[in-house]
């Protein structure tokens, strides 16, 4: 599994939408533990066209499976997970902090978008 965080600085998850993020910070995962850690540049992450710009943050992160980010935009968390993407939004600000509870289980702070419902809900529930 690729989990993909976005960031600014490659250690806080970005506050606003998660397109808009510099970085990606991306994490291949295997049985709960980290195996391999990289940082993509998102080159898209100033382009106003909202529809193309999503196109091609989708391709960049084609790989991943689950995306986690503070906020996204409404483009994002109700296509993407027809996709076969998990998309969480959380209220952690570090990104060592998230993605150990997430890795350890402990998804308090993470919501899920539930395609169903239409809207997130708690990812523990």
């Amino acid at each position: 599994m690729k989990i993909a965080i976005g960031t600014d600085d490659r250690a806080t998850i970005r506050r606003g939408h998660f397109g808009e993020s510099t970085y990606f910070c991306i994490f291949t995962v295997f049985n709960a533990q980290i195996h391999s850690e990289e940082c993509r540049d998102n080159p898209y992450h100033l382009e106003r066209h909202i529809l193309e710009k999503f196109k091609k943050i989708e391709e960049l992160l084609h790989d991943c499976d689950v995306l986690v980010g503070r906020s996204m935009g409404h483009e994002g968390f109700t296509n993407l997970p027809l996709k076969g993407k998990q998309i969480l939004i959380t209220t952690h600000e570090q990104i060592d902090e998230a993605i150990d509870a997430f890795l350890s289980g402990r998804h308090e702070l993470f919501k899920i978008y539930d395609m169903e419902l239409r809207k997130f809900v708690n990812l523990s529930s």
